[in-house]
């Protein structure tokens, strides 16, 4: 199974060609993979919904892995996870867990 790619309709922000300054990341997820050029300014987030955004919109969780650790949290910027060029992210693709909306140590009224 192949998961189909973002279409950019041609509009600012595509990442799919090289550009001077950009990280060069391939991402892998199962069988698929694609090699982006994206700003280190960016953020974990704003990489995920480049390459996932069908799967966000489903309502699933997209985790990314770089040498064995799992980059969070989504707010911070590429530049911060210290990625070796070129790097290579493997992916994980999860459903929400149905919960009670309670945090850990939360007690119910």
């Amino acid at each position: 199974a192949v998961v189909s790619t973002q279409s950019t309709g041609g509009r600012r922000g595509s990442y799919d060609e090289w550009r001077d300054g950009a990280l060069e990341i391939t991402i892998k997820y199962r069988e698929w993979a694609r090699t982006i050029f994206i700003p280190e300014s960016k953020t974990l987030l704003e990489m995920k919904r480049y390459c996932f955004y069908k799967v966000l919109d489903e309502g699933k969780r997209v985790h990314m892995v770089y040498q064995g650790h799992l980059l969070r949290p989504d707010t911070a910027s590429l530049s911060e996870f210290t990625l070796d060029q070129p790097a290579i992210v493997i992916c994980q693709i999860s459903h929400h867990s149905q919960t009670t909306g309670l945090g850990p140590g939360t007690v119910p009224d």
